[in-house]
């Protein structure tokens, strides 16, 4: 059984109800739509090699500059929008982060244009799926622990002896592995038949492994592994999704109180050099749809 509610009690966080979406494998609807831009100029990783089920490709991510343009409330009149969990009001265009994160390592968007994407819980993205569902509280963890406090600017790195393209590289890859596995054990070397696999300089993959080893030990079972997670989630974490282009993770200034907020730039990173080459397992739950 994987362990949220170990992973809650050390967040010291609210987290979304694990059964929000277990109960089916359709995505919740939303009526809020997002309209605007994203800019990738000088916020993209390096060159990443990476393997998605059959399909492998090399592909550019990262963290590009977003622009909301327009929140439009596609309810009836008269009628309350349905909104995505944790939300309690519209957001406003101001309630937006000024940067993104990518979700899904095979979908592209443009710079500069302007595109209408869904505003959904973490949960159900991406699209096309299938959706992270439960993995979405991991995300959460990752982002409260790893790149905290006001989401902008690129990937920090004061304190530790990484250049930003490898921590850059490894947040991406991290999040593409939390977004897509569905077997027990977050790996970027698909053991125990995970579906997402990665190649990227050495230290990259090392510091991304030694967060997911973190999520592991949340994870598992036993309890018989420490986390060194101790932060909270960040729990203002939502998705821009559509269909044929990227999906981006966002954080919202979140509007009458749906969720307690946490503050996501200037970064708590918690781990350097002694995650490197961390091999500790723990066991997840594979994700019930």
């Amino acid at each position: 059984m994987k362990k949220k509610a170990l992973a809650k009690f050390i967040s010291g966080a609210i987290l979304f109800p694990l059964g929000l979406l277990a109960c089916s494998g359709v995505v919740s609807a939303s009526d809020i739509d997002v309209k605007g831009s994203v800019n990738w100029n000088n916020n993209t990783t390096g060159s990443l090699t990476i393997t998605l089920g059959s399909t492998t490709s090399t592909v550019r991510a990262g963290e590009p500059a977003l622009t909301v343009n327009e929140v439009i409330d596609n309810s009836a009149s008269g009628v309350d929008p349905i909104l995505p969990a944790g939300l309690s009001d519209v957001p406003e265009i101001g309630d937006f982060s000024s940067y993104a994160w990518c979700i899904d390592p095979l979908q592209s968007a443009a710079s500069n244009v302007t595109y209408t994407w869904d505003l959904v819980a973490l949960e159900d993205a991406p699209y096309p799926g299938p959706a992270m569902m439960d993995n979405a509280d991991d995300m959460r963890l990752l982002f409260g622990n790893v790149y905290s406090s006001v989401l902008g600017g690129t990937a920090p790195i004061t304190g530790l002896s990484y250049n930003a393209t490898d921590l850059f590289n490894a947040f991406q890859l991290a999040i593409w592995e939390i977004s897509k596995e569905t077997s027990d054990t977050y790996s970027l070397s698909g053991i125990d038949g995970g579906v997402f696999q990665a190649t990227a300089p050495t230290a990259a993959i090392d510091l991304a492994e030694g967060w997911l080893t973190e999520l592991n030990a949340l994870n598992d079972a036993d309890d018989t592994t420490v986390s060194a997670f101790t932060m909270p989630a960040a729990n203002n974490l939502f998705a821009l999704e559509s269909s044929s282009k990227q999906d981006y993770i966002v954080a919202i200034d979140i509007p009458g109180g749906g969720t307690t907020p946490v503050p996501l730039p200037a970064a708590v990173w918690l781990f350097g050099s002694a995650l490197l080459g961390m091999v500790g397992v723990g066991y997840r739950r594979r994700k019930e749809s």
